[in-house]
């Protein structure tokens, strides 16, 4: 035997062996494998035992047959005496997925903290009357998602508030509506608001340039004044710096350029009302809403109900103006798009009992504006509108 485990001996045994040995299942019993005791054959004569022993030497290494390669796993060759044991062949290491096609957890996450902070930058605005959705919208731009409750053509004063609404209401942040009673049956609503930002656009302007009603009510319809509306326009800029300050001269920007299209809107519907004959610069409509702007463009106004269309039409006061219309000869008066027509109708037919004549001269955006189909979706579009409606009616 030697240390080397490469290292082997053939060795044959040739026995006679008489009855008198032990049988080979007792020796097998006594010695291991690979062994062999002397002690069990020690008394057999030597003339009784034939023995030839040839030790052959130890084939080098190399030249043992490989075993036949597997198809998936390579042969594992046996390492040599004295030689250094072959290092395992390592796997080379896959290359790192680049940003692009997988990004890591880290960028993801920050990502997802980028969008984040992009919707927060999105200002959600929940107003009532659809001149202020659009007031808000081009001062506001792309950092203001508004929702207006009320959609064309209706009517504020009798405008109920649905549970939906309430909600609009409370999820925005920031609630702006026009206050002065506009939205009567809206009012413990708006009270009752717990939102951080809430800008009531009556409360902007002074109190002693209004048209006060009766002791606590004003006329609601300052929007119909282009100088009112400038300057709301201006609050509506100013909170929507005090949310994002960081992008205040963006809000001041968009403010600038809406004040210079509302300066050209006012000379417009200047110039249109001049066209008008002084004699013939009435304005008539089912209910007071045109007091501001008949006030700012020299014209005087009449209307069937007050500046509410929650209040009630007597026939006297249909009486009345029948009687006003047919003394100074007024050759029109209007319907609007957010009051019922019947009103109207009922004083023209006033008016022919009397012997007079009188045409239904347009229909006048009011309390809401109108819509693309008309060309009359922007506050300044439906104002320059009006002006169109009075003067081809009256010059």
């Amino acid at each position: 035997y030697t240390d080397n485990p490469n290292d082997y001996m053939d060795v044959t045994f040739d026995f006679e062996i008489d009855d008198k040995l032990p049988s080979a299942p007792e020796i097998a019993k006594e010695t291991k494998q690979g062994e062999f005791d002397n002690k069990n054959v020690k008394d057999v004569p030597e003339d009784k035992i034939k023995t030839t022993a040839q030790v052959v030497p130890p084939p080098p290494v190399q030249a043992k047959p490989k075993e036949p390669e597997k198809p998936k796993e390579e042969p594992k060759p046996e390492p040599k005496k004295d030689e250094p044991k072959a290092e395992p062949k390592k796997e080379e290491p896959k290359p790192e997925p680049k940003l692009e096609d997988k990004p890591s957890e880290k960028v993801v996450e920050k990502k997802e903290e980028a969008k984040t902070s992009n919707e927060i930058q999105k200002i959600k605005v929940t107003t009532t009357l659809n001149y202020y959705q659009n007031l808000i919208e081009e001062i506001g731009g792309d950092k203001v998602e508004v929702t207006g409750l009320m959609k064309e053509g209706e009517d504020p004063h009798l405008y109920v508030a649905t549970a939906g609404d309430v909600e609009k209401l409370q999820n925005a942040d920031l609630v702006v509506y026009g206050g002065l009673h506009l939205e009567g049956k809206m009012t413990d609503i708006f009270a009752n608001l717990s939102n951080k930002y809430i800008l009531n656009l009556g409360d902007q302007l002074d109190k002693s340039l209004l048209h006060k009603e009766d002791e606590n009510t004003y006329d609601p319809h300052v929007w119909f004044n282009t100088k009112f509306w400038a300057i709301q326009a201006k609050s509506v800029a100013d909170k929507l710096s005090e949310i994002l300050p960081e992008n205040k001269e963006y809000f001041e920007n968009n403010l600038q350029t809406y004040l210079k299209s509302l300066d050209k809107a006012t000379e417009y519907i200047q110039a249109k009302t001049n066209e008008i004959p002084k004699k013939s610069r009435y304005l008539i409509t089912a209910h007071d809403a045109f007091a501001y702007f008949a006030e700012q463009f020299g014209l005087q106004v009449k209307a069937i109900q007050g500046v509410s269309t929650d209040s009630e039409i007597g026939t006297k006061q249909i009486e009345d103006l029948a009687n006003f219309i047919v003394e100074h000869n007024i050759k029109a008066i209007f319907v609007e798009s957010s009051v019922n027509h019947k009103s109207i109708e009922a004083l023209q037919e006033a008016v022919k009992a009397k012997g007079g004549n009188v045409e239904i001269g347009g229909e006048l955006y009011s309390d809401s504006m109108g819509d693309k189909e008309n060309n009359t979706e922007t506050y300044i579009k439906t104002i320059k509108a009006n002006a169109d409606t009075i003067s081809n009616a009256l010059k």
